[in-house]
């Protein structure tokens, strides 16, 4: 550097900036000499230069030469008076000097008086409250600071300052926010994201605080101070390997840093990797300062590694060290405890008691230990005494509490247990523990809602907690929130990979969900583990997921494998009965439940299947005795009960005993109203009553009964669907189903058509979309794909709406409603041809299917191939002749045909099916169509006006029953009448193109051409491309010609 500035003072014009910047560089090197001679040179040039006079006094300072230091600032005092910054530099730069000199007054009146000259000059301040810091004058510090930030706002290192000024006086809150602005105005200052860390910590928000660290990490990865405490936060945390990864950083960055070495050393042992923490404790060793901790993380060692004299020694060479330590004291009784030493161990205890006697923690650690060992000697009197002494001693104290409950927990006394554990919350409201500990009192309780409170607040104050967390997602498991269940599970199984509970629960969650591939995968996983390959509950659980899958070789596989393993399970030979069953193999399935019942009797679940398998082989008798004796069980559960009852009542409606029946579903709901069963098969009874409302009250009270069921919510959606126009209560009661299981397609199938039905046509298909995600059987993928062909087919969009339906065929080729879908598709792009094959594709499959029928008659009508479209529709009718709707399509196929007299004959049946239609002017319309056809023009006009005044009569025009009668004045050429009622449409309706080209012929029949052309020329306009366009052209040229 001085040999490019000294090349650019050979070059340069103007030498002064290159002058300073080489004196500086000399300074930098200590050659004050040629430095000062730089400076002077430039005084030569500019001898009132004040900047200059400036770097003169701090070269001074620098040599040590205060005297010449002071005449260069008063130099500038004097020289640089037209300017208050100037004069406020150089009289702090004064300040300084008498300040290094430990002339504090003078320091002090210096910078009062560069304050009095420009109070806008942030360096004064900042120097000043450094002075009275360094006086140990905290409120004249923070007074300063606070001044400084006021001078300027937007100054980072004020506010980093004001900060540290606060934290030191105790207003934390305060602290925290100028530290924050500081982050604010500078990002990279990392030392104020330190501080913010720091303070979070000490509030208990330790995973606040390590974001913070991290964050000041990733702007300065090279201090080490910053990755200490990162990995300390990490330690305190319980994310062990993250703690490892920072705390190895630090060591490499320093490998002396003892502090790294002792949290590192704290991690290794809690990790049980005992001989690692040794390496790095001995390491440290040969470079602390104050090897009391780390001998005694060595004594922590050794004794968990079963070495208990090595421990000992290595407790004593930390009270050597530190006679202090208590807590080498504390471990040292415990050393002498098992080595059946219990005089030292009591005389250690006593030690520790009286080298503690100013440190609360440190008695209350001692009498908690000293309670410990009267605990295990079982004077549990004494031990609670002393616990008692111990939270005297320090109420906040943790280990009391948890000593304390955990000893009346022994005794069979759990309200004095959770009494103990609410005591400890109370005290210390930030201990994630006493937290965790107290839910779980509260869960053994029965108060499952306060217990979830609790542990999520565990889980809040410590995330990577991860017994909290897996005792959370059982607490939402119970409660049906499966979603919530299977993230605590997720994250439980990433916090505690080695742990098979964690795995089976994650995995017996995904099965509940729905998402049966996810469930094998995962027990899969856990089957892989050590030990997992004998764990026959998760051979059951596989099995379950098969069968939801519709696996049913690879389900029995997986219970035959858990019988294997434990030929004493009843649950395993029920499972495995209850899929016999499923697939009709009887005598297995009632095997199989007898010798579940004979393992254990109280097994009422094998009972009610076995009494079912009974009833499928036709052995009612026997049935109904297996399920009297479970109604009569004092024994059962009220679940149990309600669920025989249930099934009592499903024998009488299978004996047309619907009286029976009725009675045992209100037993059923008397023995247990949570059991939504029941609730199900009275709206069953009532809707074949004809009493939809009355069944709708079933359903609601369902819910109401037992709101965490999904398939009460699910059935009372579906109910509310098909009783209301309005979609909207539906809806809510359909999307609280799949909230509470995530994975219930059907739920989502009913919900999607609800949406259509609101007009939310696109939530609708994202719905679909994710039940597409969960139907893992081929058959329900296949229902999904279906209906979201249909909703692609009525938004216009074929070419997907055809890709849909083929891929349900492929998953399926026995779903019905893919072939009708691709028929009804290719119909709507005029297909014909294709429509057809699909129709009859599906007919292949289930020559019955009335709707199939119905489908390929009207494409053969909208085809021309009339004789073909009446032979379809007489068939969908001889299947299904109650249905007024077959009997309408066949009369407008055999009117079609040329076949009047069989059509009208059609439309009287329908007619006499459904009475309604006697209201409807559509109905009159058609007959009036076919009475024509059959050239009976009196009762096809008499059809028509009834029709009309039908119309009316609802509010409606009634334009298409008087386009009928105008159609037959015309066809009687009473042109006049036709005419008018031909106009009478048009003035209700303007753009009706029949009504036109029926006027223009009337209007012809009248020989008034040339009000015909007018109409002719407006039926073009109107309807380029409709079913007259070529005879309307035809009229208009003879018309043209012959009028001119």
């Amino acid at each position: 550097a001085t040999t490019i500035y000294q090349q650019g003072l050979a070059q340069a014009s103007d030498t002064r900036d290159i002058r300073l910047a080489l004196a500086a560089a000399f300074r930098s090197q200590q050659s004050y000499d040629q430095a000062l001679e730089q400076f002077n040179a430039v005084l030569e040039e500019t001898p009132d230069d004040a900047d200059v006079f400036a770097e003169l006094g701090v070269t001074y300072q620098a040599m040590g030469d205060q005297t010449q230091a002071e005449e260069a600032f008063n130099q500038i005092a004097q020289q640089a008076a037209a300017d208050p910054r100037k004069i406020a530099q150089a009289l702090t730069k004064l300040g300084n000097t008498y300040r290094d000199r430990g002339e504090l007054a003078a320091a002090e009146e210096r910078y009062q008086e560069a304050l009095t000259t420009d109070p806008s000059y942030l360096g004064t301040y900042l120097q000043l409250a450094f002075l009275y810091q360094q006086q140990e004058k905290p409120d004249e510090a923070l007074a300063i600071y606070q001044r400084a930030v006021e001078a300027d706002p937007t100054s980072a290192e004020a506010r980093f300052k004001l900060g540290q000024a606060y934290r030191i006086t105790g207003d934390l809150d305060l602290a925290a926010e100028q530290f924050t602005q500081a982050v604010t105005l500078d990002p990279t200052r990392y030392n104020a994201l330190l501080e913010l860390g720091r303070i979070l910590e000490s509030q208990g928000k330790t995973a606040d605080a390590i974001e913070k660290y991290a964050a000041a990490v990733a702007v300065n990865s090279f201090d080490q101070n910053a990755r200490l405490l990162l990995g300390t936060a990490y330690r305190k945390a319980g994310n062990l390997d993250a703690a490892v990864e920072q705390l190895s950083k630090v060591l490499e960055l320093n490998p002396e840093n003892v502090e790294g070495a002792v949290q590192l050393g704290q991690v290794y042992i809690s990790q049980n990797r005992t001989d690692d923490a040794r390496q790095i404790l001995e390491q440290a060793l040969s470079v602390a300062a104050r090897p009391g901790p780390v001998f005694f993380l060595l004594g922590e060692v050794a004794r968990l590694q079963g070495d208990l004299p090595a421990a000992e020694q290595r407790y004593q060479e930390a009270l050597a060290a530190d006679p202090t330590l208590v807590d080498a004291l504390l471990q040292l009784s415990d050393v002498y405890q098992a080595q059946g030493n219990q005089e030292a161990a009591t005389q250690a205890l006593d030690q520790a008691l009286q080298g503690s006697s100013d440190d609360p923690t440190a008695v209350a650690g001692a009498l908690t230990k000293l309670g410990n060992t009267l605990a295990a000697a079982g004077e549990t009197d004494q031990a609670v005494e002393r616990y008692r002494e111990a939270l005297t001693a320090n109420p906040a104290y943790a280990g009391a509490y948890l000593q304390l409950a955990a000893l009346y927990d022994s005794q069979s006394d759990p309200d004095a247990a959770l009494a103990v554990y609410q005591d400890g919350v109370d005290a210390l409201p930030d201990n994630a523990e006493l937290h965790f500990r107290l839910g779980q009192a509260l869960r053994r309780t029965g108060d499952a809602e306060a217990a979830t409170t609790e542990i999520e607040q565990a889980v809040a104050l410590t995330p990577n907690y991860w017994q909290a967390r897996l005792n959370l997602g059982s607490l939402y498991e119970d409660a049906n929130l499966l979603v919530q269940a299977l993230d605590q599970y997720s994250q439980t199984v990433q916090l505690a990979p080695d742990s098979a509970d964690a795995q089976f629960r994650f995995a017996q969650a995904l099965r509940k969900s729905g998402q049966s591939q996810e469930a094998i995968a995962a027990f899969a996983d856990l089957l892989e583990m050590p030990g997992g390959d004998a764990f026959p509950g998760a051979y059951l659980q596989m099995g379950l997921a098969y069968e939801a899958l519709g696996q049913d070789d690879a389900a029995e596989r997986r219970y035959l494998r858990a019988i294997e393993l434990d030929p004493q399970s009843a649950t395993a030979m029920y499972y495995l009965g209850d899929l016999y069953r499923r697939q009709g193999k009887l005598d297995d399935a009632i095997s199989n439940f007898e010798q579940a019942l004979a393992i254990d009797p109280s097994l009422a679940e094998a009972s009610l299947q076995l009494s079912a398998a009974y009833r499928d082989s036709g052995d009612a008798e026997r049935a109904q005795e297996i399920i009297n004796q479970l109604t009569n069980d004092a024994a059962a559960s009220p679940a149990v009960v309600a669920q025989a009852h249930i099934q009592l009542g499903v024998m009488a409606l299978e004996a047309s005993d619907t009286a029976t029946a009725l009675a045992q579903f209100r037993a059923a709901k008397k023995a247990d109203p949570t059991v939504v069963g029941s609730y199900f098969q009275l709206a069953q009874i009532l809707l074949q009553q004809g009493k939809p409302a009355d069944a709708l009250k079933q359903y609601t009270a369902a819910v109401e009964a037992n709101p965490a069921s999904a398939e009460a919510h699910f059935e009372l959606g579906k109910a509310l669907l098909r009783n209301s126009d309005d979609p909207r209560s539906a809806i809510d009661e359909l999307e609280k189903a799949v909230e509470i299981n995530p994975g219930y397609v059907e739920a989502y199938l009913q919900l999607s058509q609800a949406l259509v039905l609101a007009g939310q046509e696109n939530r609708a298909e994202v719905l679909l979309n994710r039940a597409l995600k969960l139907a893992q059987r081929p058959e329900l993928a296949a229902r999904v794909l279906v209906q979201r062909g249909e909703l692609l087919r009525q938004a216009g969009e074929t070419g997907a709406a055809v890709s849909d339906f083929e891929a349900a065929i492929d998953k399926d080729p026995r779903n019905l409603a893919g072939y009708i879908g691709l028929g009804e598709t290719f119909r709507d792009r005029d297909d014909l041809e294709q429509a057809i094959s699909q129709y009859k594709r599906a007919l292949l499959l289930d020559e019955n299917y009335a709707d199939a029928h119905v489908k390929l008659g009207n494409a053969y009508r909208d085809a021309g191939q009339y004789d073909d479209a009446v032979a379809s529709l007489q068939t969908a009718v001889e299947l299904q002749p109650d249905n007024a709707w077959y009997q309408l399509l066949l009369g407008d196929a055999l009117l079609a045909a040329d076949q009047p007299a069989d059509a009208l004959a059609a439309y009287q049946q329908a007619g006499e099916i459904e009475p309604a239609y006697n209201q409807d002017p559509s109905y009159f319309i058609r007959l009036a169509g076919a009475y024509r056809a059959s050239d009976d023009v009196e009762q096809a006009m008499e059809a028509a006006k009834e029709a009309e005044r039908l119309a009316v009569a609802t509010g409606d025009t009634g334009e298409g029953a008087l386009l009928v009668q105008a159609e037959l004045q015309r066809s009687q050429e009473l042109w006049q009448a036709a005419i008018d009622l031909y106009q009478t449409v048009l003035e209700l309706n303007p753009e009706r193109s029949q009504a036109v080209r029926g006027l223009a012929l009337a209007l012809e029949g009248q020989e008034r051409n040339q009000e015909a052309v007018v109409q002719w020329r407006a039926y073009l306009k109107l309807a380029p491309r409709g079913e007259y366009i070529d005879e309307a052209r035809e009229h208009l040229r003879r018309l043209v010609n012959s009028t001119g």
